[in-house]
């Protein structure tokens, strides 16, 4: 069975070649090594901030790219300096939340996510993040439960729920 990755802002992101549950980066068994572009769009991605070092649009990239590189200190600090200049982004509070829990900050991330909650109710990231931190990192599996019930509610349809119910499922199985 394949873990659930923290899932960013974009839907799609965090899921295929994410980062494993534990955190661990780069050289994971089962896992491939960060793809070579990866890194290139990074070294990119600074070049341009080094450029244009207060433009938001450049910082979320390079937190972005960071991100996808697995190097995920890099990555929350571009994303903090982004959030200074838009602070109710919650697209980047929730990318900002998977940096930390992949730097096992986990209180950290949760505090975010939440955070993008209560200036969006219906981003439904966030709340799938947190099911996740909850369950797998804090072993809240009632915090976790919970969480996962409001997100069914709010969003039935979401694709993603299946996966994340099996992952939920093993995890309370394990324990």
């Amino acid at each position: 069975m394949t873990p659930v990755p923290a899932m960013g802002a974009d839907p799609n992101a965090g899921v295929t070649g994410a980062p494993p549950l534990d955190g661990s980066s780069t050289a994971t068994p089962g896992m491939p090594a960060v793809d070579p572009a990866a890194r290139q769009r990074l070294q990119d991605a600074q070049a341009v901030v080094a450029a244009k070092p207060g433009d938001y649009d450049t910082l979320v990239h390079l937190g972005n790219a960071a991100y996808d590189a697995r190097e995920y200190a890099q990555a929350a600090d571009a994303y903090e300096r982004a959030l200074k200049l838009h602070p109710d982004d919650v697209n980047v509070m929730t990318d900002l939340g998977t940096a930390y829990r992949n730097l096992g900050d986990f209180d950290r991330a949760l505090e975010l996510f939440r955070k993008a909650r209560a200036v969006d109710p219906k981003h439904w990231q966030s709340l799938y993040n947190e099911v996740i931190v909850l369950a797998m990192d804090k072993h809240d599996h009632p915090g976790a439960d919970a969480a996962l019930a409001r997100l069914k509610a709010e969003h039935p349809g979401l694709p993603a729920l299946q996966g994340l119910e099996e992952q939920l499922g093993a995890a309370h199985a394990k324990e």
